[in-house]
C-alpha cells in the first residue's frame, strides 16, 4: 500500500455497496474528499475514504476492491477473536492475513494505539516466547517479524501527508537494540496528531542521536528500548542525550519495555511513556501547544 494511493468514484462505489453516481454526487457535497487529475477527473484517496467511514460508522462491502483484505466489520469480542486469528497467522507466516487482521480492526473503528496494545504487542510478545520456548522455528519469527514491519508502513495510506510546517519528531534506538516495530508503531501514533516523523534508524550511537537532535532541531525526540546491554551506561548516555534536547527547546521521550529503573530517577526533563495509548495521550497535550504557538505567530 502507498501513500499516494487514489481511488476512481467507480472503485470506491463498488468498495461501499453503491453506485458510481452516490460516490460523485458525495465527492460534490463535500461529505468525501478528493483530488482531481488534470483532465478535471476525480480520484479518492485512500484517507479520504477512512475519513469517511469513521466518520459515518460505515464498512467497507468489497474491501478488495481497494486491495484490501475482506473486513468481518464490528463484531462482537472481535478483538479478542482477531488476536487469537493474529497468533495463529503469525505461525502460519501468512502476510494476507496478518495485515487483513490489523486493517480491518482499524477500518472498524479501532484506533493505531489500541491496536498495537491490546493485539500486536502481545501477539509479538507471544511469538518470541514461542520461539525460544521451540513451538515455532526461527525463520518463522523472523519472517513474521518482516510482515509486520511492511503492513506498519502501509498505515501510511490512512493517514494524509503532514503539512510542511507540522511539529517533528525524530525517532530510533540506541546502540544494541536491535527492535524497530515498536518506533514504527510510535511513527504510526504520531500520524494520527499530524506529527512530521523521522526514522533515524536502530543501534545508534548516542553521541550520533545528539548530532541528530542538533541537525534537524525537533519538538520531540523519541528513544525506544527494548534490549539493554549496559543499564549503567545506557543512563549515562540517556543523559548526554536529555543534555542536547534541553539546549535545543526538544522533548525528550523515553518508552520500552527495557527502561532501565534508575532512568526516571536520573533524568528529570524527560518524558516517560508505558504504552502507545499514554505516548498518544500526553503527546497529543504537546501537539495542542505547538498548534497554538503556531496560531500566535
Amino acid at each position: 500500500m502507498r501513500d499516494n494511493q487514489l481511488f476512481s468514484p467507480k472503485q470506491v462505489g463498488h468498495a461501499l455497496g453503491v453506485s458510481e453516481a452516490s460516490i460523485k454526487r458525495w465527492v460534490d457535497k463535500g461529505k468525501i474528499d478528493c483530488v482531481k487529475t488534470t483532465g478535471g477527473h476525480r480520484k479518492i484517496p485512500l484517507y479520504s475514504l477512512v475519513e469517511y467511514i469513521h466518520k459515518h460508522n460505515k464498512q467497507l462491502v468489497n474491501p478488495e476492491a481497494l486491495n484490501i483484505p475482506k473486513s468481518t466489520g464490528r463484531v462482537k469480542d472481535k478483538m479478542k477473536q482477531s488476536a487469537l486469528a493474529l497468533r495463529n497467522s503469525f505461525q502460519e507466516c501468512d502476510e494476507f492475513k496478518i495485515r487483513g487482521i490489523i486493517y480491518d480492526l482499524y477500518l472498524s473503528g479501532k484506533t493505531p494505539q489500541e491496536i498495537f496494545d491490546d493485539l500486536m504487542a502481545p501477539a509479538l510478545h507471544q511469538l518470541g516466547c514461542d520461539w525460544e520456548a521451540g513451538t515455532v522455528d526461527c525463520f518463522q519469527e523472523r519472517r513474521t517479524i518482516q510482515i509486520c514491519i511492511r503492513t506498519l508502513y502501509g498505515f501510511d495510506s490512512f493517514f494524509p501527508q503532514p503539512e510542511d510546517d507540522a511539529p517533528l519528531a525524530i525517532l530510533g534506538t540506541l546502540s544494541n537494540d536491535p527492535y524497530t516495530i515498536p518506533v514504527i508503531m510510535t511513527e504510526v501514533c504520531l500520524r494520527t496528531l499530524g506529527w512530521r516523523t523521522g526514522f533515524l534508524g536502530n543501534d545508534i550511537p548516542h553521541d550520533s542521536y545528539c548530532k541528530a537532535i542538533e541537525m534537524y532541531k525537533p519538538q520531540l525526540a523519541i528513544v525506544s528500548m527494548s534490549a539493554i546491554y549496559d543499564e549503567i551506561q545506557l543512563v549515562e548516555n540517556l543523559l548526554d542525550i536529555e543534555e542536547t534536547a534541553v539546549k535545543q527547546n526538544c522533548m525528550l521521550v523515553l518508552g520500552g519495555r527495557s527502561v532501565p529503573e534508575l532512568a526516571p530517577q536520573k533524568l528529570k526533563k524527560s518524558l516517560f511513556v508505558y504504552s502507545m495509548a499514554n505516548f498518544l495521550e500526553q503527546t497529543s497535550e504537546l501537539h495542542k501547544f505547538s498548534e497554538m504557538l503556531k496560531k500566535k505567530a
